[in-house]
């Protein structure tokens, strides 16, 4: 899967890629690689409004909370291996 540039910036089915020509791709464990996975539902384009609405009735206060979290744990795990 090859990352592109839309709009300045990469999308979310695009992080895989990007971690792959960083050359940290293969240190993520498998849960954060699954992390990833999971995310990439929730980048959906607006020309599928039916499944957009489908994934929002799906995000829960919870669910939400705990994507954020893992979100910024990766985050931040990403910028200790490039800094």
């Amino acid at each position: 899967m090859a990352g592109y540039y839309r709009n300045g910036w990469l999308g979310m089915t695009e992080i895989c890629s990007l971690a792959e020509l960083a050359s940290f791709y293969d240190l993520f464990s498998e849960e954060q690689k699954i992390f990833l996975s999971n995310l990439n539902p929730l980048n959906i384009e607006a020309r599928y409004p039916d499944y957009k609405d489908r994934i929002a009735q799906s995000l829960t206060d919870e669910r939400c909370a705990h994507i954020f979290e893992q979100t910024k744990y990766l985050q931040q795990w990403i910028k200790e291996k490039i800094l």
